[in-house]
C-alpha cells in the first residue's frame, strides 16, 4: 500500500483484538490532507482529533496500514473479541439482505441504468451481492479476507477480488458502488474514493454507509457508544457535514441522505447496547425472556449511522 501522508512510524502497541503488536504512525487527515488539528478524545488508548480544516474525526497515532490488514481476515467474520469484527457474520444474513433490499431499492430508483454493473466493497460474505444479483445486476466484489472471498464467488458465481488496487478494473465500469460499514476502515481513504470516482461511469452512483459522530447517540453515549469501542478497526469518523465535504472534493454530489438501522431480536438488541445502557436493558431482557418475546424480531433504527447516496459528477 502506499504511504499515508505525514506517516512517521513513532512505536508499538497491543490490542485484544491481534496477538501481535500494531506498528503506529502519525497521520494527517486522509480527508483532506490538513494538519491542523484539535485533539478530540481517548478512546481504548487510542488518540483521535477534529481536523481543522474539514472536520473529519480521526485516529493518530493509528496502526499503519500494513498492522491493519492483519484484523481482516476470516477471524473477522468469527471473532472472539466482542468490540471487533462479528461474532457469527453468517447469522446475519437475513439483517444484512434486509438491509440490501432496503437501501438497494432506493438506489435503483436514481438509477439510470435499471440493472447494469454493482461493484461491492468490503463484500464480507456477500449478502449484498446475493440481493443485487437477484435483482438482475452484474456484481463484483472486494473482500479482503482470501477464504470468505473465494467461497462467495464460487457460490455466486461471481467474482470477488482480494484488493481494489490490484484488480485491474477498467475505468467507467461500473454505474453503482456501495461501501457499506468500510470507509471508517479504509487507511488509504482518499486513494479508494479516487478509484471508485476511475471504475464509475459518467453519472454513476455510490452509496456509503458509516456511523455518524454527529448523531445524538454518539453526542449522548459518548464513549459507550458501540461505534467508539470497536478499536482499532474504526480509525475515523464522519458527520453529514465533513462526509459532504469530503464527497464533493472528490467529485459525487450528494443525492439523498437517510439512517441505515438492523433487524434484530430482542436478545441481540439487548446486548449490543446492554454496555451503553445496562440498567435500562438488562432488566427489559429478563422481562422479555420471561413473556416469550426474546426471539422476536424487529427493524430497530437508533439513527446512528449515516447513510448517503451521490452521484459521480461526469
Amino acid at each position: 500500500m502506499a504511504p499515508t501522508s505525514s506517516s512517521v512510524i513513532l512505536s508499538s502497541k497491543t490490542s485484544a483484538s491481534s496477538p501481535r503488536p500494531f506498528q503506529l504512525e502519525d497521520v494527517s487527515c486522509q480527508a483532506c490532507a490538513s494538519d491542523a488539528r484539535t485533539f478530540y478524545q481517548t478512546l481504548s488508548g487510542f488518540e483521535f482529533h477534529r481536523c481543522g480544516s474539514c472536520g473529519l474525526v480521526y485516529m493518530s497515532p493509528r496502526p499503519t496500514a500494513e498492522s491493519l490488514e492483519t484484523l481482516y481476515d476470516e477471524h473477522y467474520f468469527a471473532s472472539a473479541d466482542p468490540n471487533v469484527g462479528y461474532a457469527v457474520y453468517e447469522a446475519d444474513r437475513d439483517s444484512v439482505r434486509d438491509k440490501s433490499e432496503r437501501l438497494l431499492s432506493g438506489i435503483e430508483s436514481h438509477s439510470s441504468n435499471a440493472r447494469g454493473a454493482l461493484l461491492d466493497i468490503g463484500s464480507a460474505h456477500g449478502y449484498l451481492l446475493e440481493v443485487a444479483k437477484e435483482h438482475g445486476w452484474q456484481v463484483t466484489g472486494v473482500e479482503p479476507a482470501a477464504s470468505v472471498a473465494a467461497r462467495t464467488a464460487g457460490r455466486l458465481g461471481c467474482t470477488v477480488h482480494r484488493d481494489l488496487f490490484e484488480a485491474g478494473l477498467d475505468e467507467n465500469t461500473f454505474d453503482i458502488v456501495t461501501a457499506w460499514d468500510v470507509v471508517e476502515h479504509l487507511p488509504e481513504l482518499t486513494r479508494v474514493v479516487r478509484e471508485i470516482h476511475r471504475v464509475g461511469k459518467p453519472g454513476s452512483l455510490l452509496s456509503i454507509v458509516t456511523p455518524d459522530v454527529g448523531s445524538l447517540a454518539a453526542r449522548v453515549l459518548g464513549t459507550r457508544w458501540e461505534e467508539m469501542r470497536k478499536m482499532p478497526e474504526h480509525i475515523y469518523f464522519f458527520n453529514r457535514k465533513s462526509l459532504a465535504r469530503f464527497l464533493d472534493r472528490h467529485g459525487f454530489d450528494i443525492l439523498e441522505w437517510g439512517t441505515v438501522g438492523k433487524l434484530m431480536d430482542v436478545d441481540e438488541a439487548a446486548a449490543r447496547v446492554a454496555a451503553s445502557l445496562p440498567r435500562v436493558l438488562r432488566p427489559l431482557s429478563r422481562i422479555a425472556h420471561g413473556i416469550g418475546l426474546a426471539s422476536k424480531r424487529f427493524y430497530l433504527d437508533p439513527r446512528w449511522k449515516l447513510s448517503v447516496l451521490a452521484r459521480q459528477r461526469a
